[in-house]
């Protein structure tokens, strides 16, 4: 069962985003089992001395090729040829175009979703960068033995678009292991509202729409303060820009990517959690906002549904919606603890096991196949 060579793609490891997120996830898999695992790094680019610690049977192939280089395309798969490696699993759509210099090793790849592609209109890309997505995930589709997704709907969107068989593409939910805090007891709403969004400031994520939402409450003298967090982009100058021609500073706050502990009281602190985001692959702010006992307003958009199941409040991502949902909110703060005791039961589901379960099964199945 566990002779088979395996290597993983770790270069991702500390850009701090989801791909780091998913590979922590894969480390605490490959260290559930008592077996030997590869996994591809960069020099220098993180300390591993504390993972060989708490892994011995964890050993490392270094790469000089970055992410995203063409350098890697040949540098992999000589470095699967020389390490004798059964099995490569690429964590992203990111892989070595040039597999046939390893002719026995199998491919294995994660794409999270096909939010480049599919929602390509949403985001303001050159026509180069959309050609270059639309290559680079079919290619991956058509070399890779197995793709594996991180939901339903993920999978459901790389049939259709990608024209990929149903049975080479595997979906199954990442984990997620939240800080251990206790359950919230206290469900007393603040006056002025405390709403809260985290997530890079990308078009997708649909933030102009939680802000127009906040200025409509606001014209109906209904007190709220709508506070964003995450990654800045170029979009974010543009919803500044909104910000302060209708007058939303004391309103609307937009913090920029802020610290763990700033992130933790803004959870503990928020009345709800907004996501109106048009298009995601799985959306773990979500899960995090179960893990604090906040009641959610989303979009009822892509997997949203299929994350949040009956513990938040799901609606069309048009500022009307998402303003009417939040006054539902204030109006009948009975659902608050009532969705916070849904969100701690559908945080349940998404367990670590499960996912230690299905990822390793998938490289059993696939490297003795």
């Amino acid at each position: 069962m566990y002779s088979k060579r395996i290597l993983i793609d770790f270069r991702h490891i500390d850009k701090k985003n989801g791909f780091s997120t998913y590979l922590i996830m894969i480390l605490k898999a490959i260290d559930s089992v008592d077996r030997e695992f590869f996994l591809l790094v960069n020099e220098n680019d993180f300390d591993f001395d504390e993972y060989i610690k708490t892994n011995k049977n964890v050993k490392f192939i270094k790469a000089k090729s970055k992410p995203f280089s063409f350098s890697q395309n040949y540098e992999i798969p000589l470095l699967i040829k020389r390490n004798k490696i059964d099995l490569y699993h690429a964590i992203n759509y990111d892989i070595p175009l040039f597999m046939f210099l390893a002719p026995k090793c199998k491919l294995i790849a994660t794409i999270h979703d096909l939010i480049p592609i599919v929602n390509k209109n949403i985001h303001k890309r050159s026509i180069i960068k959309n050609i270059y997505f639309e290559i680079m995930f079919r290619l991956c589709s058509f070399l890779s033995d197995r793709i594996l997704t991180v939901s339903e709907y993920s999978k459901n969107d790389i049939v259709k678009y990608l024209k990929v068989n149903p049975n080479k593409v595997t979906a199954f939910h990442c984990s997620f292991r939240g800080k251990e805090i206790p359950e919230k007891t206290d469900f007393t709403l603040h006056k002025p509202l405390r709403v809260f969004f985290i997530g890079n400031n990308f078009e997708h994520k649909n933030i102009l729409a939680g802000i127009e939402a906040a200025e409509i409450l606001k014209n109906k003298n209904i007190g709220i303060v709508f506070n964003i967090a995450g990654q800045r982009t170029q979009y974010t100058d543009e919803l500044e820009n909104y910000i302060k021609e209708h007058n939303l500073e004391e309103t609307v706050n937009i913090s920029g990517k802020i610290s763990e502990a700033a992130v933790d009281e803004l959870f503990k602190t928020s009345d709800v959690f907004l996501f109106p985001s048009l298009a995601e692959g799985f959306g773990s702010p979500l899960l995090e906002a179960m893990n604090y006992g906040l009641p959610i307003v989303s979009s009822n958009k892509t997997v949203m549904p299929e994350v949040i199941g009956d513990a938040g409040i799901l609606t069309e991502p048009h500022p009307e919606n998402i303003a009417e949902k939040i006054e539902f909110i204030i109006h009948n703060p009975q659902v608050v603890s009532n969705l916070a005791q849904k969100g701690y039961e559908r945080m349940q589901s998404f367990s670590q096991e499960k996912f230690n379960k299905n990822i390793l099964s998938v490289y059993t199945e696939v490297s003795n196949g």
